[in-house]
């Protein structure tokens, strides 16, 4: 039957209790330290601005950026626009 009020058959490891309650209460009792503060730098402003740096660089770069936009460029000017349908 559902509902009964026996024994339960799990056992509890002490450990992960533990850790069940610091997860739930981590606010409470969150520092900044040296370490927590070097993470967030490095996650918050350090891989942003060299990610915005790699991708910045590769758009920028003779090999690449400018060839983009001259074939773009010349790519539209070959399109036969006369075949076109506009829709109003």
């Amino acid at each position: 039957m559902a509902g009964s009020h026996e024994k339960p058959t799990l056992l509890k490891d002490p450990a992960v209790e533990e850790w069940m309650v610091m997860k739930q209460h981590y606010r409470e009792s969150f520092r900044w330290t040296r370490k927590t503060t070097s993470i967030a730098v490095l996650f918050g402003l350090v891989i942003p601005y060299v990610t915005y740096k790699m991708v910045k660089r590769a758009y920028e770069s003779p090999a690449l950026g400018p060839v983009i936009k001259e074939k773009s460029k010349e790519q539209i000017e070959k399109l036969d626009k006369s075949t076109w349908t506009t829709y109003n």
